[in-house]
């Protein structure tokens, strides 16, 4: 067994994902242009995806746990080429959400399986070392996520941003039948469905309540019913699919901490970033990728020496750090938003990224190091599940704050102007990345200075969201650091093998 070649196969499935994540991100204004889409229909091209990943990702990582774990990413894989495929036909932003939700449902499968095989392959020290290599390949998918994003969608078109996945999807297939062995728990002897079904159903329902504002009562209410059978099912069952009894750990929910700040305040600029260098500063879709690199570059470097220091220091350390970092970025980035200036933007977005780095390959192995080795996927599923929910929460307010913010600067600059603009769609298709189409709606001699609001309107929104991105960070990092043992990897696997005996 090769366990190099283990880790970085399994390293590349969950990279896959972030790829795809990244790539589309840049593609977003391209696809409001080709599709006619509005900023909603954005959000569900985004939200679509994410919402049945997230509402899977604990499920089906049990079911990793109990079937095998590499069967689970072969089926996994397979999924997400084939959706990757109708994304790229797609001729509407209906049918591409539709696409969207199959790759998600496809994506589902990925992140458990291959941390838990992960996990199963490597222990003590070597699987810290291991983590690091993981975070580091994720860093590398980001970087080159924009830049081939910007790439493809310039030269190919946005629809190639999909199609690219099929050639290594094929390519990771090979491999995974070739070298990856299969693990699985040797304990999980009955499938918890209730459980598995109530907690998607719940998952979704309030993640749907997010994204359209239509019926929201009735589908929290939903929710909330599905929550308390959820609870109850779990209370009761043998081997339940979310072992209750994590949430009584500080450790966990430091972990947990961790993971949402990670995802809610830099994970997920790597959406709002393009927006604002496109819309703002007018950009192509290739040169807002490699104006990213400031913020991708650490995103690669930054998880070796975070898993360096958390040998030495342990998780409290490296991800207070962490956190405190992205918290000062995002401020930074809030300040230099509205000045329109791309070298000071740049810096803010280093210090972010190095914060980011430190954390992406850290918060999954604190989650990890509070859950037994043999629900490797369960845990695996629950840290990717954390860290993409935040993000579709985060898609959501973010989304809200932004075209809020936009609207009033535009609506106060038009006044000043005396300019007729029926700000809120102006905004939004501004947003979106559709100016041309929105300034059709002017008359010809108000079109230039009205495309100077609307960039403007643009830099101030995005300013409040990096504020709002700040204070969650710098949330997070202070329930971490009140909430995580000062300890290393090692002695909190030693002490959660204490209480598991």
């Amino acid at each position: 067994m090769n366990k190099k070649i283990i880790l970085f196969t399994m390293a590349t499935v969950t990279a896959l994902v972030t790829l795809d994540t990244t790539i589309v991100g840049v593609a977003l204004p391209s696809i409001a242009r080709s599709l006619h889409a509005t900023f909603a229909d954005l959000e569900w091209v985004i939200g679509g995806y994410v919402l049945c990943f997230a509402s899977l990702l604990t499920p089906i990582g049990l079911l990793g746990d109990q079937r095998g774990r590499r069967r689970a990413v072969l089926v996994g894989v397979s999924i997400f080429g084939a959706a990757s495929l109708l994304c790229g036909l797609a001729q509407s932003a209906a049918l591409l959400t539709i696409a969207r939700v199959l790759q998600g449902v496809g994506a589902a499968f990925l992140p458990p399986a291959a941390l838990g095989i992960i996990g199963h392959t490597f222990r003590g020290n070597d699987r810290v070392r291991a983590f690091g290599v993981w975070g580091a390949v994720l860093g590398l998918a980001i970087i080159a996520g924009p830049i081939v994003g910007g790439i493809v969608t310039s030269q190919l078109g946005w629809r190639w941003t999909f199609l690219i996945n099929i050639p290594i999807c094929c390519g990771l297939l090979f491999a995974i039948a070739r070298w990856v062995p299969d693990s699985r728990d040797p304990n999980a002897k009955h499938y918890d469905i209730v459980g598995c079904v109530t907690f998607a159903s719940a998952l979704f329902l309030v993640t749907w309540s997010l994204i359209d504002p239509h019926y929201v009562a009735v589908r929290l209410l939903g929710a909330a019913i599905m929550l308390v059978v959820f609870v109850t099912v779990e209370r009761r069952h043998p081997y339940p699919m979310l072992d209750l009894s994590l949430f009584g750990r500080p450790a966990f929910l430091g972990a947990v901490a961790a993971g949402i700040g990670y995802a809610a305040a830099a994970q997920v600029l790597i959406f709002f970033f393009p927006l604002y260098l496109q819309n703002a500063f007018g950009y192509s879709a290739q040169a807002s990728g490699l104006a990213m690199l400031p913020f991708a570059i650490p995103l690669f470097i930054m998880p070796r020496i975070g898993a360096r220091a958390s040998a030495r220091y342990g998780s409290r350390v490296v991800l207070a750090t962490g956190l405190g970092l992205v918290a000062g970025g995002d401020l930074l980035l809030a300040w230099s938003a509205p000045l329109l200036h791309y070298a000071v933007f740049a810096t803010a977005m280093v210090v972010t990224g190095a914060g980011a780095g430190m954390l992406n390959g850290e918060t999954a192995l604190a989650l990890q190091s509070t859950i037994p080795t043999d629900r490797g996927s369960m845990a695996g599923g629950l840290a990717a599940t954390i860290r993409f929910t935040s993000i579709l929460l985060a898609v959501a307010v973010f989304g809200v704050v932004l075209s809020h913010a936009a609207t009033i600067d535009i609506t106060r600059r038009a006044e000043e102007a005396t300019l007729a603009i029926n700000a809120a769609p102006f905004a939004r298709r501004g947003i979106a990345g559709d100016l041309a189409g929105a300034l059709l709606t002017m008359p010809q001699s108000a079109r230039l200075i009205s495309a100077e609001i609307a960039r403007l309107g643009v830099a101030s929104g995005i300013a409040w969201l990096m504020l709002t991105a700040a204070a969650i960070a710098a949330g997070s990092g202070a329930l971490v650091w009140r909430l995580l043992p000062a300890t290393t990897y090692a002695e909190r696997v030693g002490a959660a093998a204490l209480v598991v005996d």
